[in-house]
């Protein structure tokens, strides 16, 4: 159980709201002997403002003004107008989870599907075991990729941001890119693992 509040906290609430939300938070402090800032803390905590003169504050009453909401706050228009195309594959990993369609596949993926038969259930478990073939296939490919990278690094990710400096009365905007990279054998590693789900 939580530690009662302090009378003068209940009191500071009702001779602000007595005044009609005028009286100075310094002058409430000095009446009741405590720190301003120790006010001005209670009433953001407690938010005074949603009270009316007929509320009445009481221990049960929320000391959370407002309830924060997770991702991008209503109205927030920060990315608009960026942001990565459709279709992108900027947070592209190993491909275990990869949409596969038509439009996208080799031509050897091509080949390998037109080569299947669909004359019986049996077909059809064997079209799985084909698909599951073709993200083998794929992974396997990535695995080779990185065996023959340049320098054993892999690119995990690029970021890009403008800084914007005043230079003898001129602004001037600079673009830094960030490039991160991680060890290919780890990338390897983590490919592997999908690898072993599929087989």
């Amino acid at each position: 159980m939580g530690r009662s509040r302090k009378p003068e906290r209940e009191k500071a609430l009702k001779l602000w709201i007595e005044s009609g939300k005028k009286r100075k938070l310094n002058s409430i402090a000095d009446e009741l002997g405590v720190a301003d800032s120790q006010v001005r803390k209670w009433k953001k905590l407690d938010n005074w403002e949603g009270f009316s003169k007929d509320t009445q504050a009481s221990e049960s009453d929320a000391v959370v003004p407002f309830q924060k909401v997770r991702g991008g706050q209503t109205g927030n228009k920060n990315a608009k107008g960026h942001g990565a195309p459709a279709g992108n594959k900027n947070n592209f990993k190993h491909g275990i989870y990869e949409n596969i369609f038509w439009s996208v596949l080799s031509d050897n993926e091509k080949q390998m599907i037109m080569n299947m038969s669909f004359d019986n259930e049996e077909w059809l478990l064997i079209e799985q075991i084909q698909l599951l073939t073709v993200r083998e296939y794929r992974l396997m490919k990535r695995i080779e990729e990185h065996i023959n990278a340049n320098g054993g690094l892999a690119l995990e990710r690029v970021t890009t941001r403008k800084l914007k400096g005043e230079i003898g009365g001129n602004t001037e905007t600079q673009t830094e890119t960030i490039t991160q990279t991680v060890s290919a054998m780890e990338v390897i590693g983590k490919i592997e693992s999908e690898l072993t789900k599929i087989t």
